[in-house]
């Protein structure tokens, strides 16, 4: 072999190599631009500042509850925001405390900025847990009483809310007699340990004056051990020819079977939330549950992007947003008067005198 092919072969080895050291330097210095760009992504947000982290903490089996956060998403999917929102929900089952505790163990671990908190079941517990976070709430309207605010004005700390207030509970006799008018013995249930204050006693005491003088009986009954609730009514239902529930929360986890023990002592079911006909009453009286939710995440808005301190923003009422609906078909296989909106529109002139209300008023037929 000659020097020069030699040289040669040595020429081409020395320019392999180079070639080789490139591409491994460009491999290496690509894969640390992807790795530097996910980092600068994840971090350091290039496209603006990371996303506020909103944790919403709802029961899965209460209707309200699942409407309220399709409202609170379907606000937040319409309006303007300054803000990206990380939406994410944290759900527990009805009045378990343990499942209650595990979302919301999941929901610290997930570093939220704002809590969203749904009923009377779940606020004050996640209220006790986060207290480093803003919480906006919906529907505890006896938030005073309970002293997890201040006032409706000024609600103090790190907390506000969406609230329900009167939703018109007095009228609930006009409408029942105006389907039932031969109702002849009221039964109202509520939850003795989570009548703070003793506000929805006072409902019902106020319900059965409105009966008693249109000389109907009612039996107001306080439960003690919500997991007997289904027994100490059944013996009560035989007397009773309605059963009338004032509460979304705690009562409404109790709806279907409820609705199932109704059917089988033919008693009407007088639900006091549009869940009730969702899952088989005969009569509801409610507010759409959507519309807390949208208020909810004008809240949310406030405190965020508006740099508003939680205590600072006062209670959202939630007025003008009711139906009586009436299942036609249960209402028939009871004998009822006829119950097309116009026909029960109009008997119940004879028990409610306000001419703004009774035009307000929608009334459902299914």
């Amino acid at each position: 072999m000659t020097s020069t092919s030699q040289e040669r072969k040595n020429v081409m080895k020395k320019e392999l190599s180079s070639v080789a050291r490139i591409t491994c330097f460009a491999l290496i210095s690509g894969l640390a631009f992807v790795v530097a760009g996910y980092i600068a992504y994840v971090h350091i947000q290039p496209f603006g500042p990371a996303a506020v982290r909103i944790g919403v903490v709802i029961a899965d089996n209460i209707y309200s509850q699942g409407k309220a956060y399709e409202g609170f998403l379907r606000k937040h999917s319409l309006v303007d925001k300054k803000r990206r929102y990380d939406i994410s929900p944290f759900y527990f089952y009805g009045e378990d405390d343990k499942s209650l505790q595990c979302a919301i163990a999941a929901l610290k671990c997930w570093h939220p900025d704002v809590v969203v908190v749904d009923g009377y079941f779940a606020t004050p517990r996640v209220a006790a847990a986060v207290v480093d976070k803003p919480i906006v709430f919906i529907g505890l309207d006896d938030c005073v009483e309970r002293g997890l605010v201040q006032s409706f004005d000024r609600p103090g700390g790190l907390i506000t809310g969406v609230i329900n207030g009167s939703y018109d509970y007095l009228a609930m006799p006009a409408m029942l007699l105006a389907v039932k008018p031969g109702a002849r013995k009221v039964l109202i249930p509520y939850d003795l340990a989570d009548d703070v204050g003793g506000l929805v006693l006072r409902d019902a005491q106020q319900l059965q004056a409105l009966f008693t003088q249109n000389k109907v009986e009612t039996t107001i009954f306080p439960l003690t051990d919500m997991s007997r609730a289904l027994a100490d009514l059944r013996p009560l239902m035989k007397e009773h020819d309605v059963l009338m529930t004032l509460e979304i929360d705690p009562l409404e986890s109790l709806t279907v079977p409820l609705v199932q023990l109704c059917e089988e002592t033919q008693t009407t079911l007088f639900t006091g939330s549009l869940g009730g006909m969702a899952e088989g009453a005969m009569l509801s009286f409610g507010g759409h549950a959507q519309v807390p939710g949208k208020a909810a995440f004008v809240l949310v808005q406030k405190i965020i992007e508006e740099g508003i301190a939680p205590g600072d923003v006062p209670i959202v009422l939630v007025t003008g947003n009711r139906q009586f609906v009436i299942n036609a078909h249960k209402a028939e296989k009871q004998h009822m008067l006829p119950v097309s909106e116009q026909a029960v529109r109009l008997r119940m002139l004879r028990y409610v005198h306000s001419q703004q209300y009774r035009a307000n008023l929608k009334i459902v037929v299914t």
